[in-house]
């Protein structure tokens, strides 16, 4: 049976929320992203990781709002999984529902009017979802049913719509990769944000407090704003990101005008079954000085204060939790300490659960947490926002995956709110932290720059 048939009869017997997943064209994620997020819709979120299913989603079928920490959110997450009726296409392999979206770092911190229609965390069933892994492709509706004629004419007619749109795109098997302009080149003008005088006169007060003994560690995050062409496509800003940096995980969560965007290198947690795949990503170097980080006592020491943290913070909800061998993460412009960290959740634990108790690591927050997270809020200048929080997925099997929203920025309104941070602890100077966050926070400038170079276009 064809595609739009089978799509046809599905909705017809729909009853109650439902979702029908039929064959699609095979294009690359990030460029469906620019295709699809052309129909005009409101909602819009991608997850492009390096493996494993590439999903775009468009509109909203269900949208559950709420800090991670919420019991009443994570029961209503599984509830509506669990209350679907999946419907899959025979030429596809089974298609799990998701909810996809994410959290703001700190729900408690005051809500900057740039973020304010994302507020603590959102997780969505998009209306229309578009995925690819290996050789499979497909569009899935999700509905609550049942549906009047008029409702199923309208959802045969976008889909054909889709796949029309799809079908426009070129066959490729990877993300074009995206190049920066020439050096010194920027995408805008410099922009408005915290001078280095000022961000290194907050270092200093946070290396007092770790000197007093009060805390370990503090992630110092800083913000800066930039002008934007008017013709600048916040998805081909993501596909430039995820061109140049193909091992990081791009993400896209856009709601009402404003787009939250970046490629992380750091994975908060995944959870397939009971078993646990987490990291402590911590330390930091150019790309040209890996073995002197790995001998960097002051890196080794953050890296130590994220892993221990980290570990302590699984074993009441894990069994077996284990670490591997620490080693470098290199990407094109920096070099991470990384150290995979693996569990077996214990009975009753959810994706969620973990979620909530992980975020935020030392990585982004500090050492201890709750101490370090309140001088965080009472002494940044710009509030964070989704920056630094979790962002990811789960479906009603209760897999999924969550990342760490770095290298990421917030579009709206023809400007860019830029974000980058380091970590302090005993040993940090500084100008070397700085660099750290001008290094870091070079990634999306350098995306920026390509769109514009294009005039607005996807990048060749």
């Amino acid at each position: 049976m064809s595609g739009s048939g089978f799509a046809a009869a599905a909705l017809e017997r729909a009853d109650g929320p439902t979702v029908v997943s039929v064959p699609a064209p095979r294009r690359p994620a990030a460029a469906a992203l620019a295709e699809l997020r052309a129909t005009g819709s409101s909602s819009v979120v991608a997850w492009l990781p390096p493996r494993g299913a590439r999903l775009v989603g468009l509109g909203s079928t269900a949208t559950l709002a709420g800090s991670v920490s919420s019991a009443s959110l994570r029961r209503e997450a599984d509830a509506l999984l669990v209350s679907i009726r999946v419907t899959t296409h025979g030429d596809l392999p089974p298609i799990s529902p998701r909810l996809l979206g994410g959290f703001a770092f700190d729900p408690r911190a005051r809500i900057e009017p740039a973020w304010e229609n994302f507020g603590e965390g959102r997780l969505v069933l998009p209306r229309w979802s578009y995925g690819h892994e290996g050789e499979d492709a497909w569009l899935s509706i999700a509905v609550v049913g049942p549906l009047t004629a008029r409702e199923q004419g309208e959802a045969l007619s976008e889909l054909e719509s889709l796949t029309a749109g799809l079908e426009r795109l070129a066959e490729a098997e990877s993300e074009p990769r995206g190049r920066p302009r020439e050096e010194g080149s920027v995408a805008a003008d410099v922009g408005e944000g915290e001078s280095r005088e000022e961000f290194e006169g907050r270092v200093e007060a946070i290396l007092e407090e770790v000197e007093a003994g009060r805390v370990a560690k503090i992630v110092a995050a800083r913000a800066a704003e930039h002008a934007l062409e008017p013709s600048t496509d916040p998805s081909a800003v993501l596909q430039a990101l995820v061109g140049r940096f193909p091992g990081c995980t791009g993400f896209f969560f856009e709601r009402n005008g404003g787009a939250f965007l970046g490629a992380t290198p750091e994975r908060l947690l995944s959870l397939t079954g009971r078993e646990v795949a987490t990291e402590a990503l911590a330390g930091s170097a150019p790309p040209a000085e890996t073995e002197e980080l790995l001998a960097s006592a002051k890196d080794r020491l953050e890296h130590g204060l994220v892993s221990d943290e980290i570990i302590a913070r699984l074993q009441p909800l894990c069994d077996d939790v284990r670490l591997e061998e620490i080693r470098p993460l290199e990407l094109p412009n920096i070099v991470h300490l990384r150290t995979p960290i693996r569990a077996l959740a214990s009975g009753g634990t959810s994706l969620l659960d973990l979620v909530a108790a992980l975020h935020p690591t030392p990585a982004v927050g500090g050492v201890p947490r709750e101490a370090a997270v309140r001088w965080i809020d009472e002494n940044e200048p710009v509030g964070r926002g989704w920056y630094t929080g979790p962002f990811g997925w789960l479906d009603a099997s209760g897999d999924g995956e969550f990342v760490v929203a770095l290298r990421s920025g917030l579009i709206r309104e023809g400007r860019a709110l830029l974000y980058a941070g380091a970590g302090l602890v005993n040993g940090s100077d500084p100008e070397d932290e700085w660099e750290e966050t001008e290094a870091k926070m070079r990634a999306l400038r350098d995306a920026l720059s390509v769109t514009v170079a294009s005039r607005g276009g996807i990048p060749a």
